[in-house]
């Protein structure tokens, strides 16, 4: 029902004039995080690159929350700023990363979360990695 649910909202931003990229890349996330989280590994390998960055990432890390900071299109594709809740047991951390976003024909959204940087410093100061 959330899946519906969300699919439904992001219906509603492509279909306005200006896409709101801060909520789309929300959206895909939860939507991530809710297939790995119930294991519908066809609905996660629609939604992101099966065995590259964010899939290796996902496999060997605990993240349970997505906090999209900034968003935004450019010539170089689609990215944003977001802030990773990752568990490691009871301790929680907080991981910032660039993540892109890629035009897909398999995914529900259109998009599949093609690429994914995590950051070094708190909130990527002075960091900027290649596409």
């Amino acid at each position: 029902m959330r899946v519906i649910l969300l699919l439904l909202a992001l219906t509603v931003f492509c279909a306005a004039d200006a896409l709101d990229w801060t909520a789309l890349f929300g959206i895909q996330s939860k939507l991530i995080l809710q297939a790995k989280k119930t294991n519908s590994l066809s609905t996660l390998y629609s939604l992101i690159p099966r065995g590259q960055d964010i899939d290796q990432y996902l496999a060997t890390h605990d993240v349970r929350d997505v906090h999209v900071f900034t968003a935004g299109s450019s010539t170089l594709g689609s990215r944003a700023l977001a802030e990773l809740t990752v568990y490691r047991g009871y301790h929680q951390d907080r991981v910032y990363a660039y993540l892109w976003l890629s035009p897909s024909k398999q995914s529900a959204t259109g998009y599949t979360m093609s690429k994914g940087f995590i950051c070094a410093n708190i909130m990527c100061v002075g960091e900027q990695p290649s596409v």
